[in-house]
């Protein structure tokens, strides 16, 4: 099912789900789906500048495929660790765990950003995995599975995390100095640092947005969505993206009593919402141009 409304627009964009063993996928301007690729449980993918190319995360690492042919061009894994951190899901201090990476991102001059989980830390690499640079985040719950998710750097050269399991968002400068602590009503997900320094973010309590003093002001909380799109359940939002029109796309994890993706506005209304019958438990989006390139963040 797909429903528009006068405000929305016709964009293209990427999406990761969980279903069906895990798949990456493109979408075109009118909801349909146009490419996928099989992946183990992917969180976050990053079509790059040219196109030709994906970087997609994968449970115990990362991979480059090429567009056209499927193949894979490169592999990161991420290491196997003398477990340190909580007693949780089944795993035990000194318990001997491969680490869960939950980010891809292309970061240019041949870097790219992955993270490993457990250890609260985003990963800079080049295209050998090998490790340039490294920034530590704060966890009040070191988990393997969830501590954090679709963490990025952003524009402005800084790290923001999304720590799922900690309900907090945090934000850090390149020398790694804490600049940004948010403590929020739920679990987050997603997380995207506007043009203004504000972050919008999502999760279990809906969408919002936060200011540089860590203040709320402005949100659509996830009963009011529930309600905005007729959901049958409670709505879990994923990942967050500001649209060139000011809109903003959402992904959403769990069954089918609620939509996939929509596109919500800023005076609190749904004006699109994609469905598709045989996926479940999306996660991450990437807005893409009419040539399916990244658009480039402001």
């Amino acid at each position: 099912m797909v429903f528009c409304a006068a405000q929305s627009f016709a964009y293209n964009f990427l999406f990761t789900a969980h279903s069906n063993g895990g798949q990456v996928s493109l979408v075109n301007g009118s909801g349909e789906i146009v490419w996928t690729i099989n992946a183990k449980h992917p969180q976050r993918a990053d079509v790059s500048p040219d196109g030709k190319s994906i970087f997609i995360s994968e449970s115990h690492g990362a991979k480059m495929v090429d567009k056209q042919s499927k193949k894979i061009l490169w592999e990161y894994v991420t290491p196997k660790v003398k477990w340190d951190g909580e007693d949780a899901q089944k795993v035990k201090k000194g318990d001997t765990v491969w680490l869960e990476n939950p980010v891809a991102q292309i970061l240019g001059d041949g870097r790219f950003l992955v993270g490993n989980e457990g250890k609260s830390s985003l990963i800079e690499i080049n295209s050998k995995g090998e490790e340039l640079k490294r920034i530590v985040s704060e966890s009040l719950r070191r988990v393997r599975h969830g501590e954090f998710r679709l963490a990025s750097k952003t524009p402005a050269g800084t790290y923001l995390f999304p720590l799922l399991e900690s309900s907090l968002l945090t934000e850090y400068d390149a020398d790694g100095n804490q600049i940004l602590r948010i403590k929020t009503n739920g679990g987050v997900v997603g997380a995207q640092r506007l043009a203004n320094g504000d972050i919008l973010a999502g999760g279990f309590f809906g969408v919002a947005i936060f200011n540089r003093k860590g203040e709320m002001v402005w949100n659509f909380s996830a009963e009011e969505l529930k309600r905005e799109s007729k959901a049958k359940s409670q709505i879990i939002i994923c990942d967050v993206k500001e649209l060139p029109n000011g809109n903003i796309l959402c992904s959403t994890y769990a069954g089918k009593d609620m939509p996939d993706i929509m596109e919500i506005t800023k005076d609190k209304k749904v004006v699109r919402i994609l469905d598709y019958p045989e996926i479940t438990h999306f996660s991450a989006l990437q807005i893409l141009d009419d040539d399916f390139k990244p658009i480039k963040a402001k």
